[in-house]
């Protein structure tokens, strides 16, 4: 279950960012429209932070749009210091982690087999640590550990399932193999019981 501690360590860690992002964009103003952007990050991640004080069960959706806000920032950012395709390449591939994440925590297999847990947390919870503290070449890598351990427990599930495939193979063999040893046994007994019905004759 996702808790509200996690979105809130979310939206704080965002809020660090965003003093980062100020500070460089006030170093260099760089494009009208970052400047625009990032104004409206601001207001969003408040937005937020008064979501997140209140008791509904949505923290979930906080943490998404959170991470969205991280990523449009992280976008300001890497144009701002100098160190565009790094910060686009973080956004990418974090994009992508968690598009595959959502379908993966969606998903059942067959035989009832889902995935448990949340896969890539631990780098990913990383990156953003580093995105918070500027540091774009360690979330870069991060991004791309987090995507890894996705894509692994994808891998994992559907094994999973596979070899569930394979056991109800070999019960369903087993089954069919046990009738036809059945079908002899009585086909057999009935061939004895017409022989000694024959012979008494």
């Amino acid at each position: 279950r996702f808790t509200k501690a996690e979105a809130e360590r979310s939206v704080k860690g965002l809020f660090q960012f965003l003093s980062h992002v100020e500070e460089e964009l006030r170093l260099d103003p760089g494009k009208l429209e970052d400047r625009r952007a990032f104004a409206r990050i601001c207001t969003q991640q408040a937005a937020l932070e008064s979501q997140v004080a209140g008791s509904h069960q949505e923290w979930r959706r906080i943490e998404q749009q959170a991470v969205a806000l991280y990523l449009e920032a992280v976008a300001i950012f890497g144009r701002s210091v100098g160190e565009e395709e790094v910060a686009d390449d973080v956004c990418e591939t974090l994009s992508r982690a968690l598009e595959k994440r959502a379908e993966l925590l969606s998903w059942q297999g067959e035989f009832g087999v889902r995935v448990r847990g949340t896969p890539g947390a631990e780098p990913f919870e990383s990156a953003l640590v580093n995105i918070t503290q500027g540091n774009l070449f360690a979330a870069e890598f991060d991004a791309k550990q987090t995507l890894s351990a996705i894509e692994e427990a994808s891998t994992m599930a559907k094994e999973h399932v596979a070899q569930e495939q394979r056991k109800h193979d070999a019960r369903l063999q087993a089954f069919e193999a046990e009738k036809e040893l059945r079908q002899e046994q009585e086909r057999r007994k009935v061939e004895v019981l017409a022989f000694d019905w024959t012979d008494r004759e």
